[in-house]
């Protein structure tokens, strides 16, 4: 599994993960924060993530890359993108646009594609269609913060 991000949602999300006992690949465009992580440094506060972090360095179970060719190893990712919205509050699609178009290259066919960020209606089906597009049949799903 990817996750790609290694923010408050992201970092957190993969340190789960790992302590579940996947291997997580962490992708960010952030060579400096992952570094920081890697070498055992939360880059923000985490309520017991610093210990969390300590005792999975070691595991083997973490694998950190500043290089989207980390998808390759993978056919789960999960995307961590900021809420999409544009200068007056609007739905944006942009943001979402550029992650796809620059990581579709490097992911699987066939992968399973977990949306985990804050999106408005018709995001998921957009990211597939963007997929499909870009020549990947891709299954696509949103992972609402909080499911009851």
């Amino acid at each position: 599994m990817v996750v790609g991000g290694c923010g408050h949602v992201g970092l957190p999300l993969a340190l789960a993960f790992a302590d579940a006992g996947l291997e997580v690949g962490i992708f960010d465009v952030d060579a400096a924060k992952l570094a920081r992580v890697a070498a055992g440094e939360m880059p923000f506060l985490e309520s017991g993530a610093d210990a969390l972090l300590a005792r999975l360095i070691g595991t083997g179970r973490l694998h950190f890359s500043a290089e989207s060719s980390i998808l390759r190893r993978s056919g789960v990712v999960v995307l961590v993108v900021g809420t999409p919205i544009d200068e007056f509050m609007n739905p944006s699609m942009t943001l979402f646009d550029t992650v796809v178009d620059g990581l579709a290259p490097e992911m699987v066919d066939g992968a399973l594609v977990i949306l985990r960020s804050t999106v408005y209606p018709g995001t998921t089906e957009y990211v597939a269609d963007r997929l499909r597009r870009a020549g990947l049949s891709a299954d696509v799903v949103f992972c609402p913060e909080r499911i009851a």
